[in-house]
């Protein structure tokens, strides 16, 4: 299923284990919130920061990202493995440098 914004090769870019994907989202200060499936996400802000003509993206089921387009399209992706090693670990308190303080939110 491609994606013409990118954000399937952007997923991928992110990197091949959860510590490449951490790596990754501080090279572009991205933080987030544990448990979060929106905005609060940092996948979602990765995306979301990163791709063209996305409005929305969400985690369902911690395996799909959601995306919806300014056109109100839907697509659906599975998260690559190295993705969902990385919110397993962020949700259980791993990588707390990339986790947005309170006064952020």
């Amino acid at each position: 299923m491609g994606f013409p914004n990118g954000a399937a090769k952007l997923l991928d870019d992110l990197g091949q284990d959860a510590d490449a994907v951490a790596d990754t989202l501080r090279s572009q200060e991205i933080k987030g919130i544990r448990n979060a499936v929106r905005q609060l996400n940092p996948i979602c802000r990765y995306i979301r920061k990163n791709a063209v003509g996305i409005t929305q993206a969400t985690i369902r089921s911690k395996e799909l990202l959601v995306l919806t387009f300014s056109d109100e399209r839907r697509q659906e992706v599975q998260l690559p493995a190295p993705v969902r090693d990385f919110l397993a670990a962020f949700d259980q308190g791993a990588y707390p440098d990339l986790t947005l303080p309170p006064e952020a939110v």
